[in-house]
């Protein structure tokens, strides 16, 4: 971990992202997807911190659960740091809490505590049952994805391609997403993951975590200086295992960037899974 976190570069965040990643993954004996994050390191601040979504389709230890999400958190100073994980178990696509699955019909069916982890001498603990700040606080989350939240809409430009044709996609943003905020720079886009057919194995397994600015597997597409809310793409610039061969295609997208609107330093979104077909 960084002994002071202030004025890293990108790259240097998205390390510490993955090593507490990959802590967690030890410590819950699963496999994680990250999701979206935002890092705060402007200068002159007395503190930085980075914040992501991450989930996995594991039971979370402790708590009957068949899936979790979960909002990773580091924040850290010239004095040091300390990273929690603030974790959301679900059990047949309904919240669960210490009194049982909310779908079950509790007197209070929202979800009012969280399981706590936290980061102590290169490993996560689990603290038990904490509550929120204050009332309603996570009193939104209903179902999965709620937390993880995926804020990108991909439209596909035809029904189906032809063979080694352009695969034009648009990416659309949701509200709150700002693509403006990228200013005068490129936005980068890389794959997620890709499943063709019935196949579960992902094409790009090398996309596991958020790739560095200058991966050979990110696409730079310059924002235009006029609104918009959507950027084209052509997926065919993306490379995946075994190439776009005729199939039924399962995909998801990533974006990052810098410097937004809402004054984040280095921000990603994700989009929501998406399906197209080329003959």
């Amino acid at each position: 971990m960084l002994d002071d976190p202030r004025g890293q570069t990108e790259s240097q965040w998205l390390d510490v992202l993955d090593y507490l990643a990959a802590r967690f993954e030890a410590a819950t004996s699963s496999k994680l997807h990250v999701g979206r994050y935002w890092c705060d390191d402007a200068p002159g601040d007395q503190s930085a911190s980075i914040t992501a979504r991450i989930r996995s389709r594991s039971p979370l230890p402790g708590v009957e659960s068949d899936y979790w999400e979960a909002a990773l958190c580091y924040t850290g100073s010239n004095k040091g740091g300390y990273a929690s994980i603030y974790a959301f178990p679900f059990l047949r696509e309904s919240p669960v809490t210490r009194r049982g699955r909310l779908a079950d019909g509790l007197p209070n069916d929202e979800v009012d505590e969280f399981r706590l982890w936290q980061f102590d001498d290169n490993e996560f603990t689990d603290r038990g049952w904490c509550y929120p700040d204050g009332n309603g606080e996570w009193s939104w989350m209903h179902k999965p994805g709620d937390e993880y939240r995926q804020n990108l809409d991909v439209q596909t430009a035809a029904d189906c391609y032809e063979f080694e044709s352009p695969i034009i996609v648009r990416v659309k943003r949701r509200p709150g997403v700002d693509f403006l905020g990228l200013g005068n720079a490129a936005a980068r886009f890389s794959l997620v993951h890709v499943n063709r057919g019935r196949e579960q194995t992902n094409l790009v397994p090398w996309n596991t975590r958020p790739p560095r600015p200058n991966s050979k597997d990110v696409v730079t597409a310059k924002i235009p200086p006029e609104q918009t809310d959507s950027i084209e793409l052509n997926l065919r610039n993306f490379r995946i295992r075994g190439s776009w061969i005729p199939g039924q295609y399962h995909v998801a997208l990533r974006i990052q960037g810098g410097h937004d609107s809402d004054g984040w330093t280095y921000w990603s979104e994700i989009s929501s899974p998406f399906r197209l077909i080329i003959e």
